[in-house]
Order: structure tokens, then sequence, then C-alpha cells
């Protein structure tokens, strides 16, 4: 996945075999990642694959909107450390909603973790799909969760009317706590 690896000292091979452990680092993408170990030289290199999973993240609502609050619920972070980062969709995230600087909250002793924030309103958390909320622990340890964005819908009922006549708007996938204004203009 592009990481380095440091490779343990004591890694001799004798009749072509081995075997050694090395620490998957704190920076591998998480995700399927090619692994190459190439021997001194550069004279051969072998690859295979691994998955790098994250730490158990969950969003709490899942489908959220701009500048809607959502929770976050982690474990299997380092304990009792304080956060480096948290993101969506690579946008940072700076406070959460008691006014907590992210940077200044910490796991529990166990390395669990609840936190409330806004989702950022910018033109990527406003574009519908899936986009995924990243939490990084000052250790390097990482979790990830995925946050649906929905699309936008209008719906008007009736969809014919007359003037000074009563219409029902509905609307789904707005940015919260925001003022949308309603035109009518030649169609």
């Amino acid at each position: 996945g592009g990481a380095m690896a440091t490779l343990p000292s004591d890694r001799d091979f004798e009749n072509n075999t081995g075997t050694f452990s090395v620490v998957v680092p704190s920076t591998t993408p998480l995700g399927s990642q090619t692994v190459t170990v190439a021997t001194k030289g550069n004279e051969g290199s072998r690859t295979a694959t691994i998955t790098v999973a994250g730490l158990s993240v969950t969003s709490t609502p899942s489908t959220a909107v701009a500048n809607q609050a959502i929770t976050v619920s982690a474990s299997g972070f380092t304990g009792s450390t304080d956060l480096a980062s948290i993101s969506i969709a690579g946008n940072a995230v700076t406070t959460l909603t008691d006014s907590t600087a992210v940077t200044d909250k910490s796991t529990d002793n166990s390395g669990n973790l609840v936190a409330t924030f806004k989702i950022p309103t910018d033109e990527t958390t406003r574009t519908p799909g899936d986009h995924k909320v990243t939490i990084t622990d000052d250790t390097g340890r990482i979790g990830e969760a995925t946050l649906t964005i929905p699309s936008r819908t209008l719906t008007i009922d009736p969809t014919e009317s007359r003037r000074g006549s009563t219409i029902t708007y509905t609307g789904d996938g707005f940015q919260a706590s925001s003022t949308v204004s309603i035109t009518y203009g030649s169609s």
C-alpha cells in the first residue's frame, strides 16, 4: 500500500526459506493492499495481497446531510489517547458539538470513543453517495465508517393548482438547519 515496513534484524534465510514477522505500518491505507517483499539489491521480488482492516466505527445515523449532527461510536483505539483527526470524505472535522476541539477528545482507558459532531458543509458532503468517516488516534490507529448522503428530492402535492390554492412541498436531502426558497417561474 505504499507504506514501508521496518524489517526485523534477524531475518536470515537458510536454503532459500525463512519466516519473519512485520508490523503493518499505521500509515498503510485501509482495504486491499499489495505487499511486496524484495531481495537485497532488488534481485527479485514477490507480491501478495493483504486486507488491512480498520477499527470498529459506527455512525448514527448512517444516512445524514451536511450540517446535521451525527454520533460516532468506536472501539479498538489506544486506551486513554487523544484523537489526531476526524474527517468525512477527506474534509476535516475540527470541533465537536459540545465545542470541544477534536484533538482535545480522548478515548477511554479501554480504547472506546463516542463523539458527536456536525457534518461539514462543502461541495463534497453535499454530493449524494457513500462517504468515508475516518477517525485516527494519536498513535496512528485508524477506524472508518460509511456515511450515506442522500439525494435531494422534492415533491409537490397537488402538481396542478390555481392561484390562491394551497400546495404542499415535501423535500428530503437538503442541508440541515438551512433556509430554502421557493420561486415560481414560467416553465
